[in-house]
């Protein structure tokens, strides 16, 4: 089951952020894409960081290749919020490699999403196991060839699955 990326990776939920930068303010970041926008954004926005934060307490979500996951889940939303946030130097975020995370695709989940989130993050995992696809994405520039870039890679992946299947 191909779980539709597209319906919630949207223009506002992309960034290449090009200044220097540290694992926490990667997350902070983050929860400024995330709750951008949204009612009681500020509000949103700390919540998110904090939940972001209390999931990587619990072990870092850098993989390797320069792929990081970070992801959480909080009762303040009711449908997924899930976006990509590059950062063309890198950050020292943890990774079981040891090299720079470059690709942040993010995740925040309702609390109660249960088996969705799972398939969320599966989707997530097997469309980045290409490393070619987390390439394509650091080497993006600007916000919007971000996002035409993940659109025609998840169109290719989408395509490849279901003539897989």
């Amino acid at each position: 089951m191909t779980i539709h990326l597209k319906k919630y990776i949207v223009p506002e939920t992309v960034c290449v952020s090009k200044e220097p930068t540290t694992k926490p303010l990667v997350m902070e970041k983050i929860a400024e894409i995330a709750s951008s926008g949204r009612e009681n954004s500020e509000w949103l926005k700390h919540i998110i960081f904090s939940g972001l934060q209390t999931r990587e307490m619990l072990g870092s979500t850098a993989l390797t290749r320069g792929l990081a996951l970070p992801h959480c889940r909080i009762s303040e939303i009711s449908d997924f919020i899930i976006g990509i946030l590059v950062s063309p130097e890198g950050v020292a975020y943890g990774s079981l490699d040891g090299k720079l995370s470059r690709v942040f695709v993010f995740v925040i989940a309702p609390k109660e999403s249960g088996n969705e989130y799972l398939n969320v993050m599966a989707e997530i995992g097997a469309f980045l196991s290409k490393e070619e696809n987390i390439m394509l994405l650091a080497e993006c520039n600007d916000d919007e060839f971000l996002y035409q870039t993940f659109l025609k890679l998840w169109e290719e992946y989408v395509g490849d699955n279901s003539r897989n299947s």
